[in-house]
């Protein structure tokens, strides 16, 4: 399994969603649904994210997909 890093504060959801794989865990998509916090680990369409608070706050300003920004 490889992991492109990309940014601290999405890493550690990017190594959960590989590993999810390995436990077969396919990608799926959630239509219609309006706040993150509605999101899995598994899903992959996107939402704008302006800040994040992660250990710190990160200007974001783009629109990152679940995966990276949903916690179990």
């Amino acid at each position: 399994m490889l992991v492109k890093w990309q940014v601290y504060w999405m890493d550690d959801n990017s190594v959960l969603h590989e590993v999810s794989h390995l436990f077969y865990a396919d990608d799926h998509y959630v239509p219609n649904h309006t706040t993150y916090g509605e999101c899995c680990v598994m899903e992959g369409d996107a939402h704008s994210i302006y800040f994040i608070w992660e250990d710190g706050l990160w200007g974001v300003f783009n629109d990152i997909p679940c995966a990276y920004i949903t916690y179990p």
